[in-house]
């Protein structure tokens, strides 16, 4: 298994896109933890909004405890940290196993893999990382858990993840957030080879409603449509589907979040699906 520590403070923007692309990996046996340094944004919002059961959250008040605790909490026999501006490519994790495995038939146990990527800035314009440079880069070195007395260190020249610098991706409000987040989650399952039905599904209908509450009334049927052909059986999945269909009645049902109708996630607040750990 495969430990992703995610420590994170104030990233509502951010940390769903990064939290899905983990998620998305064609390598399945992984777990994400991340570690929540006391947000008062919607970031554990965006963390539920897209994460499923292989997701722990560790909450502390300290910024300098996360990495720690997040590896104290990691149970992977390797283990990396990236931040909420990283975005794993699908293949990553499946790649460095390769690399793992591949040295292992050798005779060689692997005790760190390294990787590359490309550098997202403000501008749009971005910058790939060559190999050697990489290895201050969030996600870019993998390490094992303990030391094997005969490890080696192993790389690839492959770009596998993409850094974005802060300030790249703005929203205003939060049904903007919440579409985002869902519609990042699903372009980002549908590079998967196997993607999650259950998954676009709940994406699906995270960004319907959204959508549906900011009158994208177009953009609302076809994400509460992608829901309904995912859950057939599911009738709540078809009367959000007609209702959407008819503009006036959906906007009468759904309304747009506003600031004030939103309560805050408190840190220490269980998150459906996820264990919950305060410190």
């Amino acid at each position: 298994m495969f430990s992703v520590v995610l420590p994170v403070h104030n990233r509502a923007e951010t940390v769903g896109r990064s939290v899905v692309s983990v998620l998305a990996q064609t390598f399945a046996d992984l777990e994400l933890v991340v570690v929540d340094t006391g947000s008062t944004d919607s970031t554990l919002r965006a963390v539920r909004t897209v994460a499923d059961r292989r997701v722990r959250l560790v909450s502390t008040p300290l910024r300098s405890d996360a990495v720690r605790l997040g590896l104290q909490h990691a149970r992977g026999a390797f283990v990396t940290v990236i931040d909420a501006d990283t975005v794993a490519r699908p293949n990553w994790l499946a790649r460095v196993a390769r690399l793992i495995r591949s040295a292992g038939e050798q005779g060689r146990p692997v005790d760190s893999v390294a990787c590359t990527g490309v550098q997202h800035h403000r501008d749009h314009s971005s910058t790939e990382v060559p190999p050697g440079a990489q290895c201050t880069r969030p996600g870019a070195l993998v390490r094992r858990r303990r030391a094997h007395p005969d490890g080696v260190a192993v790389g690839t020249p492959e770009a596998l993840l993409d850094w974005f610098e802060p300030g790249t991706v703005t929203a205003a409000t939060e049904d903007e957030r919440q579409l985002r987040w869902a519609t990042d989650a699903i372009a980002t399952l549908g590079c998967s080879p196997i993607p999650s039905a259950d998954l676009l599904a709940r994406y699906a209908t995270v960004g319907g409603l959204a959508a549906a509450r900011l009158q994208r009334h177009a953009e609302a049927r076809r994400l509460l449509g992608m829901a309904r052909q995912l859950n057939r059986g599911d009738p709540r999945c078809w009367a959000r589907w007609i209702v959407a269909s008819v503009p006036p009645l959906s906007a009468a049902v759904w309304k747009p979040h506003h600031a004030e109708q939103l309560q805050p996630v408190a840190a220490g607040d269980a998150l459906p699906g996820l264990a919950t750990v305060t410190r």
